[in-house]
């Protein structure tokens, strides 16, 4: 009987090689029936929980054994009640003992990551001989894990923030990182900010601008903070983490998480000037300048003034009108000054700076900064304000008075005149006149009727008249006071 078992199996083997044989020239897969491996194809979505089938034959009469693994590395082994599980498994693999007892090795596999993906085998240790203590490990079923990551598709979002704001990129890991954190940002190839650890780096002009917490990171909160977001932040950023090619290995891949479109809202200014002035159309960069200063002010495809360092370019029509100064321009001002107005000059001018493509590239485009309206009046806006207010009835009503005014003014100053006058012949008057005394009796002082008249004659000889028939005292004599005498 030996024999013949052992005949039998050298004939088997024969069929079995020359199926083999006869597989391989067809280019058919053929399965050896009493060494067949089941394979399968198992997916999930990350954060979900998958079953990786495995069935034995027969219910486990002594200590159940099971090992999985992923090439030469160790997923979950039981024996018995004991169990490992794999680094980067802990917590999250199981055959469940009396699962297995029943003849059910079948893994399971929580909470699925992107990096689960893989080709699973399952093993069982079976006696070489009946009754020998030599073992060997017999593969049961093989699975094809692949894992659908939602981020795999990249989510892509749309941010926009003023100038001077705070913009919040965002970003989600599925899972709480359990190792070093990292992440890194990046504007096509440039890298805006990265974090290894407690580690970071910051892109040449975000320095002190751009961050994603630790704290937050741990937790998969991969959320990038842009602060004092300038107009050269437009752009498309992207989020990217590093995973293992495959469990265990050392070699790495990046594998993008999500993409963002920042826009930064350009700030819009309303000025106005009347004819001859000048306006000053504001702009403001948010750092100095550091290298050569390049400003370019344009209304639609015009250029109105361009400065690039020291050379500067008037557009026509605005030669000695327009400038940004350079030393105000170096320190971030890029507002423009424009003199001696003219209406033609109404227009929406708009400002623009040059820099770089891409980090250490020569290419340069351009980023707008700020939008001016600018009018211009003939008239000053006090003034016109003024006549708006004023219907026209008012205005002439108002003339009539002023006239009025007026007259009654130069009737004052008449009034005033001739009475000014009069007090002036007040104080100076005509000189007084002298009357001739033909019918003037002179009484001599200190006389009385009773005395002789003949004395008077004596004393009239003191006496004279001057040419106008007027009484002239002498010296020496008597001063007699006239008594006029009106006639009977």
């Amino acid at each position: 009987m030996m024999k013949m078992f052992t005949r039998s199996s050298r004939h088997s083997r024969g069929i079995m090689t020359s199926c083999y044989s006869i597989c391989i020239v067809l280019g058919i897969v053929c399965v050896n029936p009493l060494s067949a491996v089941s394979e399968f194809t198992v997916s999930g979505q990350v954060g979900s929980t998958a079953v990786l089938p495995c069935k034995l034959q027969t219910e486990v009469n002594g200590p159940p054994y099971i090992k999985w693994s992923i090439e030469s590395e160790t997923v979950f082994e039981r024996v018995g009640e004991e169990t490992y599980q794999g680094k980067g498994y802990e917590g999250r693999v199981d055959v469940p003992e009396e699962e297995l007892r029943k003849g059910n090795c079948s893994l399971v596999l929580r909470n699925l990551t992107p990096t689960d993906a893989a080709l699973y085998w399952s093993a069982k240790i079976v006696s070489r001989t009946k009754g020998s203590v030599e073992t060997e490990t017999v593969e049961i079923s093989r699975v094809h894990l692949s894992v659908e990551d939602p981020l795999s598709a990249v989510s892509e979002f749309t941010v926009s923030g003023h100038v001077g704001s705070t913009a919040v990129l965002p970003c989600k890991l599925q899972t709480e990182v359990n190792g070093p954190p990292y992440i890194k940002w990046s504007i096509e190839s440039v890298t805006v900010f990265e974090r290894v650890g407690e580690e970071t780096y910051q892109g040449e002009g975000y320095e002190g601008r751009v961050d994603v917490p630790e704290e937050e990171l741990r937790k998969g909160n991969c959320s990038l903070v842009l602060r004092n977001l300038t107009p050269t932040d437009a752009a498309l950023y992207w989020s990217a983490k590093i995973v293992s090619r495959t469990k265990g290995s050392v070699e790495t891949e990046t594998v993008e998480i999500s993409r963002v479109h920042l826009s930064v809202e350009v700030p819009e200014f309303t000025v106005s000037g009347h004819v001859g002035s000048t306006a000053v159309l504001p702009c403001e960069l948010q750092t100095e300048v550091t290298g050569i200063p390049h400003i370019i002010w344009e209304i639609k495809s015009e250029t109105v003034f361009e400065r690039r360092g020291e050379e500067t370019n008037q557009g026509e029509g605005y030669e000695g009108r327009v400038d940004v100064p350079e030393e105000e321009l170096l320190k971030g001002n890029c507002t423009l000054v424009l003199r001696n107005l003219t209406p033609t000059d109404a227009a929406v001018y708009r400002s623009y700076k040059a820099v770089s493509g891409t980090k250490g590239s020569v290419e340069t485009k351009t980023v707008e900064i700020s939008r001016v309206n600018l009018s211009v009046e003939e008239k000053q806006k006090e003034e016109r304000e003024a006549e708006k207010e004023v219907p026209r009835g008012v205005r002439v009503g108002v003339a009539g008075t002023i006239a009025v005014i007026a007259v009654i003014a130069v009737i004052g100053a008449v009034l005033y005149w001739c009475k000014r006058r009069r007090k002036q012949n007040c104080r100076n008057p005509d000189p007084p006149q002298t009357y001739s005394l033909p019918n003037t009796q002179i009484n001599p002082a200190n006389t009385s009727p009773d005395e002789d008249p003949n004395d008077q004659g004596e004393d009239l000889l003191n006496t004279s008249q001057d040419d106008h028939g007027s009484v002239v005292l002498e010296e020496g004599a008597v001063r007699y006071n006239p008594v006029r005498t009106d006639p009977e």
